[in-house]
């Protein structure tokens, strides 16, 4: 999985050329996604392809709960939609 989140990296900031800030934003947001799936699920995520649509809803879920505001939840989504939009487009999943 850490494989295709650097080429997923390379491709933001070659490619789709976001700023700095939002650049780092993602990476932020990506690393808080991964410590969300491997607390959640019952093994380390070997596969991107593993990632099940009821992960994400739990973890807009837990973000609703701590308080994080919809504009900041809204972004991470973002960031989700953009690695999968890319995980796609390089035929790295279906």
């Amino acid at each position: 999985m850490e494989f295709h989140i650097e080429l997923f990296f390379q491709y933001i900031s070659s490619e789709k050329r976001l700023s700095p800030h939002t650049f780092i934003a993602y990476k932020n947001d990506m690393q808080q996604f991964i410590d969300f799936m491997i607390t959640q699920s019952d093994s380390s995520l070997t596969s991107v392809s593993e990632v099940r649509h009821t992960y994400i809803r739990a973890w807009i879920v837990q973000m609703m709960e701590k308080g994080i505001s919809p504009r900041s939840i809204n972004r991470r989504l973002s960031c989700l939609k953009t690695y999968f939009k890319f995980l796609l487009k390089r035929q790295h999943i279906t």
